[in-house]
């Protein structure tokens, strides 16, 4: 990334990190779209559509903690919303195979 890259320069060793986690995720909102069409939303309406207010607030949130606080801060939501999603997300998948006799 250029000189305005978020990460101080004394934290430089985690800026490899965040340019990495930024390629993985670019993308991620076409899956998205993808499953709200495949479930038989709309997924038009939902891109050109206003956040709820707690997505909103949650992602006002973090660019104002970025750009005020501390930008190192941004690896602790990630942590907590990846960890959170997996663990979900395996025991999602645990009830329904249960379910199913899997």
């Amino acid at each position: 990334m250029n000189e305005s890259h978020p990460v101080p320069s004394r934290k430089a060793r985690f800026k490899a990190a965040l340019d990495d986690y930024i390629a993985e995720e670019t993308g991620h909102e076409a899956w998205i779209l993808m499953d709200i069409r495949h479930s038989g939303g709309d997924p038009e309406a939902v891109r050109h559509g206003v956040p709820r207010p707690a997505t909103q607030a949650m992602v006002d949130y973090v660019y104002d903690y970025i750009a005020r606080r501390n930008p190192m801060g941004f690896f602790g939501m990630v942590l907590v919303l990846e960890g959170t999603s997996t663990q979900l997300a395996t025991r999602g998948a645990g009830a329904v195979a249960e379910s199913l006799g899997l």
